[in-house]
């Protein structure tokens, strides 16, 4: 499997972080309320995810007329991009502990 649209969520941190959250699926938040935040448009966001659901081969979100929820996969593929950017947090801040 190639890695482009998830290399791309994780490469962008705004959006990276917000997915990671959850924040796009908890309470029922709209994919439309949530392109603001991504610094993308409604329509871009939704080709994003659908993308990374191809690439991924799982639905991560099920979508429903009041807004999003996660699917088990997609609350799989949250934890771990939670583990993974927290582990690029600290890489990052051991980097400018040794002056790098």
């Amino acid at each position: 499997m190639e890695s482009g649209l998830l290399t791309q969520l994780f490469s962008e941190a705004p959006s990276a972080e917000r997915v990671a959250s959850g924040s796009l699926s908890e309470g029922g938040l709209g994919l439309g309320e949530a392109p603001g935040d991504l610094f993308r448009t409604q329509p871009a966001v939704s080709v994003q995810i659908r993308g990374l659901e191809s690439e991924l081969g799982h639905q991560l979100f099920e979508r429903r007329q009041r807004g999003v929820t996660l699917t088990p996969a997609g609350e799989i593929v949250r934890r771990r991009a939670d583990a993974i950017l927290g582990e690029i947090g600290a890489l990052n801040a051991f980097l400018r502990e040794l002056g790098l």
